[in-house]
């Protein structure tokens, strides 16, 4: 299907640089959704049905011709490509490192049968930071890696997961989720809400200003005190399931359990609870495990393997080798807490005095019965 190297189409060194990355990945990094240029010269090519999907991504006032994203673990990389046929490539290197503003790793690529790749092109690339790949029809060449990014994507992901894990994590602090639509119900229907919270739920203090910062965490409230669309939409739902203020507050005594009590409003804050970034990595550890219990530091343990910086602020920094994982009390008891009371786990507290966390067993609720909400 190649050309002779002076008749050779860039859009053959484009086909050939996509089919290299879908069959053979890059560096043993998983190669996803790949976007070619809808440059003119490539639609009106006879490689125009291979290049497809195309579009137009603008980097530093350039289009790059290819555009993807590398699987590095379990971060994503964006990754640009500038594509040269047999000429112009020093004003490839310029393309490429301007394209560096804009993603992760860029690279120019050229065709194998161009030659021996000169040395000043060899140097000029890694200067830029710039990684510059030689492609065939049926196989590629790294010769220069990029420069890797500052700040490093795997580790800027770690700090981010993890400040949004414990900013989300220290705003629920109630056993009882209850106490969270409670607040969304105040302040959606409530000319005083506060007072509504004091003198119709029976709550003061420090309750009330948990209460109503685990509802904006949730994505019910707006800081201004204001419900959401989405928590507009729950307050109905709570409503016309009979949610109120006088008669739904026994459901929060010790002795009541939400999933077997109130099996409408369990159902609502399961839905609700789902969508907290800690519950999510929870519930995705103990979905893996098909429904068998998991030890509270082995769950602490692969789930840092799936989002290392979620995992640290729910369960606190791994252990050094040898010693026991120290499991942060909001987890073990508040999260763990609300979970059970709702019915996403079928595992109630583990003994809080000489906490161990290879006896706190965490086991997802996996039946679920169709309530009867006729009573």
């Amino acid at each position: 299907m190649s050309e002779s190297v002076d008749k050779l189409q860039e859009a053959e060194v484009v086909f050939w640089l996509k089919q290299a990355l879908r069959d053979k990945d890059l560096k043993g990094r998983l190669v996803k959704d790949i976007l070619v240029d809808a440059d003119p010269s490539y639609l009106r090519s006879k490689f125009r049905r291979h290049l497809e999907p195309t579009g137009t991504i603008w980097i530093s006032d350039r289009r790059p011709d290819l555009v993807c994203n590398l699987v590095d673990n379990s971060t994503e990389l964006l990754v640009a490509f500038e594509v040269k046929a047999h000429s112009d490539h020093e004003k490839g290197i310029v393309q490429a490192s301007r394209y560096r503003y804009g993603v992760h790793e860029s690279y120019l690529c050229i065709p194998t049968n161009s030659g021996k790749t000169p040395k000043w092109l060899r140097d000029a690339a890694a200067k830029n930071g710039v990684g510059l790949i030689r492609v065939s029809n049926n196989d590629y060449e790294l010769e220069i890696e990029p420069e890797y990014p500052l700040p490093d994507p795997k580790i800027l992901l770690i700090t981010q997961r993890y400040l949004l894990g414990e900013k989300s994590a220290r705003s629920l602090c109630m056993n009882r989720p209850l106490h969270y639509a409670a607040a969304l119900i105040a302040f959606t229907y409530e000319e005083s809400p506060k007072e509504a919270l004091i003198n119709q739920w029976g709550i003061k203090g420090s309750s009330i200003k948990h209460s109503i910062s685990g509802a904006e965490t949730l994505g019910l409230l707006m800081a201004d005190g204001q419900a959401t669309i989405k928590g507009r939409a729950y307050a109905e739902i709570l409503k016309l399931l009979g949610f109120d203020f006088s008669h739904s507050r026994y459901l929060t005594k010790s002795r009541r359990r939400l999933a077997k009590d109130a099996p409408g409003f369990a159902a609502v804050l399961r839905s609700i609870l789902l969508d907290h970034p800690v519950v999510d990595l929870i519930i995705h550890v103990l979905a893996d495990a098909g429904g068998t219990p998991i030890s509270a530091d082995k769950l602490a343990e692969k789930a840092s393997l799936i989002d290392e910086g979620m995992a640290r602020a729910a369960f606190g920094m791994p252990p050094i080798l040898g010693e026991t994982w120290q499991i942060k009390s909001f987890t073990r008891f508040n999260l763990k807490a609300a979970m059970y009371d709702v019915g996403l786990l079928d595992s109630p507290l583990s003994e809080q005095t000489n906490y161990d966390p290879k006896n706190d067993l965490w086991q997802l609720r996996t039946i679920c019965g169709i309530p009867d909400l006729s009573s």
